[in-house]
């Protein structure tokens, strides 16, 4: 079998309704009917027009003519990938996503982002693709109409960064809390104290905390652990905790890759709670990003009258992976 790729320049209507077609197909055995009208409208003509005009449309056609896939390349993100279930399995997916990738790649983008639906995540991992997030957001932000979701990333021009997040174990604990302290200088920093428990932690507290049943992730580039996060189960919440990426290696996904990293490992909890300096901007937003919010708990960090006080805050999200993983069956089923 033959298929031929080209890029979109007309006939835009041809692809919309192909594309209505795939997510009945595609979305409707695995999503609720109040999802799959979102994923309707939101692929709509008038979008499908405008993601022409600002990025790149492919198609895939068979020998008799027939649309058999598409993708879009818009920026930095790439989506609307669809493939005829009679075709899956026939590469046609994979020569879709490596004309996108090609593209991505020509144009300069560093980082291609992709919100993989949760049964095509091994399809996006085949291409270099990392998980960054998983959550339940539907397309106005919300958990109103659950909508299970894979965040992926890709680097075009240099390759997915050879960072392996695997578990610590006792050995880790030594270049672990060196790492951690480089790390948690800023946040000294910011705050004018040196003596918040990620720097006056100890080994044997560490050790404690792993026997007790506490999860320890480690990133490790080069033979080198370069970041870190930690959780633990009380009851069925997961506290998440002492996240961070030595500075030289920041901007490379590192952080959210752990986080995500470590909700797919302790995901038999109800919900996840991180905790952080009121002043610490960079770390709220990062949460946010994974899909924490403020719940609007606060705690001073230090005890009343002592100098430099500050508040903690708190942000929780969801586990979205029962979600997640019930998607991924119902689409098998």
């Amino acid at each position: 079998m033959h298929i031929h790729i080209h890029s979109v320049e007309n006939n835009i209507e041809e692809l919309h309704a192909f594309c209505q077609e795939m997510i009945a197909a595609s979305y409707s055995p695995a999503y609720s009917r109040e999802a799959v009208a979102m994923f309707r409208v939101f692929h709509s003509l008038e979008q499908m027009e405008a993601d022409r005009s600002t990025g790149r449309i492919w198609v895939a056609r068979d020998e008799a003519g027939r649309l058999a896939g598409t993708v879009t390349v818009t920026g930095g993100e790439l989506g609307r990938m669809f493939v005829r279930p009679d075709l899956r399995g026939r590469c046609v997916g994979a020569e879709l996503m490596r004309a996108a990738l090609e593209h991505a790649a020509n144009a300069g983008v560093r980082r291609l982002i992709a919100w993989s639906v949760p049964f095509s995540r091994g399809f996006y991992e085949r291409f270099g693709f990392r998980m960054l997030n998983a959550d339940t957001m539907d397309f106005n932000y919300s958990r109103e109409v659950p909508v299970p979701y894979i965040e992926m990333a890709a680097w075009p021009l240099e390759g997915a960064p050879e960072i392996a997040i695997l578990k610590a174990g006792a050995e880790d604990i030594g270049e672990m809390l060196a790492g951690q302290h480089i790390a948690f200088e800023e946040q000294c920093r910011i705050y004018d104290d040196w003596d918040i428990p990620p720097m006056t932690e100890r080994p044997e507290d560490v050790r404690k905390f792993m026997a007790e049943g506490g999860i320890a992730l480690k990133a490790v580039l080069g033979g080198s652990i370069v970041g870190a996060v930690r959780g633990k189960a009380a009851g069925d919440v997961c506290e998440v905790g002492r996240l961070y990426v030595l500075p030289e290696c920041q901007g490379l996904g590192a952080a959210r890759m752990l986080v995500a990293a470590l909700e797919e490992t302790v995901k038999d909890v109800r919900l996840f709670s991180i905790f952080t300096g009121e002043r610490s901007k960079k770390n709220i937003a990062l949460y946010q990003k994974q899909g924490y919010a403020l719940t609007g708990r606060r705690a001073p960090a230090k005890a009343p009258g002592s100098e430099g006080r500050y508040d903690l805050v708190w942000l929780e999200k969801p586990n979205p992976w029962p979600e997640i993983e019930s998607c991924a069956r119902r689409f098998h089923d």
